[in-house]
């Protein structure tokens, strides 16, 4: 039986009179329904023995539509709806969800189970047990300082909805944050506090603005404002009067991102003295108009900074003679990035962008990048749409598309050899489904480099002029002097000292990534130190990314390993750095350069 809404109104002044009398026999049915029990809308037939009510039509498809609420709408109904039992049995639509909700007297059941979240398993924001705010502070200063799906309540279960942005809050009151996630909600006491200190103070708090990664940055946010429009950030040097607080241009939200180039860009065009050379380690005060407090987020790593203002690279410690270069001069200078690496402080990626992703002996076609995106539920990495455009099965494409000849030209103006024809489908995409890219050419050893001494670099070699991919030799010396695996934590290396620091994995694009920390000689000068991220890594397999940043970290070398689909790189974890260690070619890792 098809089932559809009958009646549509239809209003026009000249059928007043027709449509009073419609309205007469829609009433008459319903006064008849006590004595009938029994009726059919939309046809002449009687209904079904099982049915009170029957909708039909036979002259249009159609359904009966609901009504339509948004989740809060619905929320908003219940206290009165307990108040009811008859109550029972309502059915509406949730818009944001949706998904058909019906009451059973004590709260709303989906009807969508395929959409429904074991709430037995969420993990709700972390809540604060007190929020302080100035006199004047509204319920909507405190949803904005909690954040996320909330509403209050004036009691832990039932009790009034504070539905009113502007209501006042009300020091030592209780209020009772209602957090939703999905289909699940738990409330949750907080306290308030309230502060007769005037609009106009401040609050104040020390930043150290050193520079870690350009790419890196600390969030500063004032809490316990009263509906303040404008928040002015100021800095100021640790140690200079108060007078000398100067205004962050364009610093007027609510938080500010210091990134780690504050003291090269923000704080000279502050001062006004771009003439002077400052210190990135130099400890700034920082404070905010309209303010009780300050909390930070910090982005980077952990408090211990890298400064890499002015330069390009560290000097590390190393033999005055390894094996390819005779000469080192007891030092191996280390690009502070790896290539690919953004150094844009305002990028949204900025946690996961470790770099782009090389085959071993493939210069920078394209094959390398990943395009970092934000997947819509979770706050992760979409690794689908990250990796699905530019790769290429190895059996797709014939293998007479791999140049036997030095003719495709590279960024430099030079050409490559044993690379991708520019004309192939595969040209610039990364080559899955074997454990080398270029099959045909596995017993060629100089893809990068030349394998006896002095190790010189190729045309194929993706760094960029006056550096090139480390040998397995140079990153021996920066690790032990030899290229021997060991654990920095039992065995103390030999020239450098290597520091690891966990990170954290809230989510993929959340998380504070761990790595190593690699300080010139006994690690007492912090002026020479890099970070050696733990990157993603990608599958020659099929071409997908592994979620492991954090856990290990592998960083091609140029040296060739005796298996013929292989190559050596640097690899590390927690407990291990091996400077010996080899994989397959088609893996995608991460290079860091050092300088010529």
């Amino acid at each position: 039986m098809k089932h559809s809404t009958l009646i549509k109104q239809q209003s026009t002044v000249n059928y007043s009179v027709i449509q009073l009398l419609s309205y007469s026999i829609i009433l008459l049915l319903f006064f008849a329904l006590p004595l009938k029990a029994q009726v059919t809308v939309g046809s002449q037939d009687p209904p079904q023995s099982f049915s009170i009510l029957e909708l039909t039509t036979k002259t249009k498809d159609g359904g009966l539509r609901l009504p339509q609420l948004t989740t809060d709408e619905r929320l908003a109904l219940n206290a009165e709806l307990k108040a009811d039992d008859d109550a029972k049995g309502l059915v509406i639509y949730d818009t944001d969800l949706d998904c058909l909700e019906f009451w059973n007297g004590e709260g709303w059941i989906s009807l969508c189970t395929d959409k429904l979240v074991d709430c037995s398993t969420v993990t709700y924001p972390v809540l604060k047990e007190s929020y302080d705010f100035l006199t004047g502070a509204t319920i909507a200063n405190l949803i904005a300082d909690i954040g996320g799906n909330v509403q209050l309540y004036d009691a832990p279960t039932d009790g009034n909805l504070y539905d009113n942005p502007s209501t006042l809050l009300v020091a030592g009151r209780t209020y009772y944050v209602e957090q939703r996630v999905s289909n699940c909600s738990r409330r949750v006491p907080v306290a308030v506090t309230i502060s007769t200190a005037a609009v106009s103070g401040s609050a104040t708090i020390d930043a150290c603005v050193s520079a870690m990664y350009d790419f890196q940055y600390q969030t500063l946010t004032a809490y316990n404002a009263a509906n303040a429009a404008i928040w002015q950030w100021y800095a100021k040097r640790r140690g200079e009067a108060d007078s000398e607080y100067k205004p962050i241009p364009a610093a007027t939200a609510v938080s500010y991102k210091i990134p780690a180039n504050f003291v090269k860009n923000v704080f000279r065009t502050m001062k006004s003295e771009s003439g002077t050379d400052y210190n990135d380690s130099v400890v700034f005060q920082v404070k905010v108009s309209n303010a009780l407090r300050i909390e930070v987020k910090s982005d980077t790593l952990d408090m211990e900074f890298i400064d890499t203002y002015g330069k390009d690279y560290a000097e590390l410690k190393a033999p005055p003679s390894i094996t390819g270069n005779p000469n080192t001069g007891g030092v191996i200078k280390v690009a502070y990035l790896s290539l690919g690496q953004d150094r844009d402080p305002d990028r949204t990626q900025n946690a996961c962008d470790f770099g782009d992703l090389y085959q071993w002996g493939r210069w920078r076609d394209g094959h390398e990048k990943i395009t970092w995106t934000k997947a819509t539920v979770g706050g992760n990495i979409d690794w689908d749409t990250a990796t699905k455009d530019n790769k290429i099965d190895v059996n797709s494409f014939p293998a007479t598309d791999f140049n036997n000849t030095p003719t495709v030209s590279n960024p430099e103006g030079g050409t490559t050899t044993w690379q991708i024809s520019n004309s192939s489908l595969a040209y610039g995409k990364f080559i899955y489904g074997n454990n080398s890219w270029n099959t045909a050419k596995d017993l060629i050893q100089d893809f990068w480099a030349t394998q006896t001494s002095p190790y010189t670099k190729t045309s194929n070699d993706p760094c960029p002029s006056g550096w090139h991919v480390p040998t397995r030799f140079e990153f021996g010396a920066i690790f032990q002097g030899t290229p021997t695996d060991g654990n920095p934590s039992i065995v103390t290396p030999q020239n450098n000292k290597w520091t690891w620091r966990g990170g954290t994995n809230v989510s993929i694009l959340n998380r504070i990534v761990g790595g190593y920390i690699v300080t010139y000689g006994d690690g007492s000068d912090k002026s020479r130190r890099i970070f050696l991220p733990a990157p993603f890594p990608r599958n020659f397999s099929d071409g997908t990314l592994y979620n492991t940043a954090g856990s290990f970290g592998s960083y091609w070398s140029s040296t060739y390993y005796t298996i013929t689909a292989n190559a050596q790189l640097l690899y590390f974890d927690s407990g291990i750095v091996g400077a010996n260690a080899n994989s397959p070619k088609a893996f995608g890792f991460n290079v860091r350069c050092v300088k010529e």
